[in-house]
């Protein structure tokens, strides 16, 4: 007896589902049980009437227990209302914590000292471990339970929030976003693979609707939380608020996981593929660490080299595996897929600048022109806002006008970004007079990472959903760590030179420039 509507019936079973007990009359039949009646006639026996035809007679206890143990199923395998909260509960956390750091690193580096490269560090580690993990997570959760992977990331991810939220040096904090970031990978993962694995398919698309909604809120959002946390300065935690804030979410979350959300796991499980991971982290790494490290230690940038090497070997492993019949950590079928690349290769140096100028901006408004933490976090809900808002009409644009909606992002944000270059060499800077400029940066990339996202998920081959899936988010991530690293590089050295504004301004035309060029040059095809 299987829940209809729970779940794909081959890839994809909670574990609940699968087939319940026998009814107390189907067991006794197996074992053999024989128990004659009243009249003589045993439990497994046909009743016999003149024709001599069989007919059984229902017994009302052990249909009872039949349906009962349906409803047990039932309850057990698919996700609730209350179990979709607690997943989404649990998915704030790590989205949030990919940004709102960065309204802290002001007053953080003020408390425990350390250069420019240590604050890029605090960001980057992040990133960089939760690009890493990434592709390893799904494959995770599909072998041993996505619940269990799930439980195992918040657990982890709680208790390197506190440790980062402890730390004594910046040494200490860096280690500490490191594993927060590799735990935070576990977590997006699971929570929407037991969506779409656990929700019946006439609330599945609402769900992951939902999944989507609270992402998006939580890293939009997350500047102006950070903001409120460092002014209200709870019980003297100043930024270390910004860290401490995770751990009872995440106990709260663990508590509960057990009881609301069904265990999942797909029935023919990918290789874990522990080589292709370490070869992308090996190229990952020796990218980061000539962009942060350059200044003080010229002889990273030979790192540089290692690059197109690990990249060369891991596209030969992967080719490799793909022709063994395996599933690949990056699939070459992505890769070749015309609208995939093209896609690709536009959204990376997008979300790369974007990430350098998330990383500028709270540094050039509190260091630059005064701002405190909660009028830094205030100057940013314009963005986040239109960014939020936009992001539900980009399907609909999508399906009027096609590939134009990427392009007219291209064109908002460069507009938006020149208001905010003219406000910032003008008379006044204030939250209220940069809104409008930000605004339009909030439109310009909700039109484009929210356009070349659905372009690009619509273009991966059916058989590896999952994975391409899982291969975007790992670029979302690894650009942005790459971007912040090398963005974050030139604006500290500028602006030690020639001041923050004037830093930020080269950030700004720097990212105009990208922009025009994409909408420009690109031919990229939904």
């Amino acid at each position: 007896m299987r829940v209809q509507g729970a779940v794909d019936p081959v890839a994809d079973r909670p574990i609940e589902s699968r087939r319940p007990s026998p009814g107390r009359k189907a067991q006794r039949q197996q074992d053999g049980e024989e128990h004659p009646d009243r009249h003589g006639r045993r439990c497994g026996d046909p009743v016999r009437g003149e024709n001599e035809r069989s007919v059984h007679a229902p017994d009302p206890i052990e249909v009872a227990a039949d349906m009962l143990e349906t409803v047990r199923v039932r309850e057990l395998s698919v996700l609730s209302t209350g179990g979709l909260l607690v997943l989404l509960l649990g998915l704030l956390p790590p989205v949030m914590d990919v940004f709102i750091v960065n309204v802290a690193l002001p007053t953080l580096s003020a408390d425990l000292g350390g250069g420019d490269a240590q604050i890029e560090l605090v960001v980057v580690g992040y990133g960089a471990a939760f690009a890493v993990m990434l592709v390893m997570s799904g494959r995770l959760g599909d072998r041993f339970g996505r619940r269990r992977v799930l439980a195992a990331g918040l657990a982890g991810f709680g208790l390197a929030s506190l440790w980062c939220g402890l730390a004594d040096s910046m040494t200490e904090l860096i280690a500490g976003r490191v594993v927060q970031g590799a735990f935070a990978a576990l977590i997006p993962p699971q929570v929407l693979a037991t969506i779409r694995a656990a929700t019946p398919q006439a609330r599945r698309a609402r769900a992951v609707s939902w999944y989507t909604s609270v992402s998006g809120f939580a890293a939009t959002f997350a500047l102006l939380i950070g903001g409120l946390l460092l002014a209200g300065d709870i019980v003297g935690m100043s930024w270390r608020a910004v860290f401490l804030v995770n751990v009872p979410i995440g106990l709260v979350v663990l508590a509960v996981i057990a009881r609301s959300v069904p265990e999942t796991r797909s029935e023919s499980p990918g290789d874990l593929d522990p080589i292709g991971a370490g070869l992308l982290a090996v190229a990952l790494l020796a990218a980061l660490i000539p962009a942060t490290r350059a200044a003080a230690a010229p002889w990273t940038v030979t790192l540089l080299l290692v690059v197109p090497v690990a990249a060369m070997v891991l596209w030969r492993w992967e080719i490799r595996l793909a022709s063994s019949g395996r599933i690949p950590l990056v699939p070459p079928e992505l890769v070749r897929t015309t609208a995939i690349r093209r896609g690709l290769l536009l959204l990376a140096p997008f979300l790369a600048v974007g990430g350098g100028f998330l990383f500028a901006f709270p540094l050039t408004m509190q260091d630059g022109f005064g701002f405190g933490p909660l009028a830094g976090g205030l100057a940013t809900v314009p963005m986040s806002a239109a960014f939020f808002a936009v992001s539900f009409a980009v399907p609909r644009s999508l399906a009027r006008f096609g590939t134009a909606t990427v392009t007219a992002g291209l064109i908002l944000q460069p507009i938006g970004l020149a208001l905010i270059l003219g406000v910032l060499h003008g008379s006044s800077v204030t939250p209220w007079t940069i809104a409008p400029g930000m605004a339009l940066v909030g439109c310009g990339q909700a039109l484009v990472i929210g356009g070349v996202n659905a372009s690009v998920l619509a273009a991966v081959p059916a058989e590896v959903a999952g994975v391409g899936g899982g291969a975007l988010i790992m670029v979302h991530q690894g650009a942005i760590a790459i971007g912040t690293a090398i963005v974050g590089t030139g604006y500290t050295a500028l602006a030690a030179g020639h001041g923050h504004a004037a830093a930020f301004s080269v950030v700004i035309a720097v990212q105009i420039a990208l922009a025009l060029t994409l909408a420009a040059a690109s031919r990229f095809r939904r």
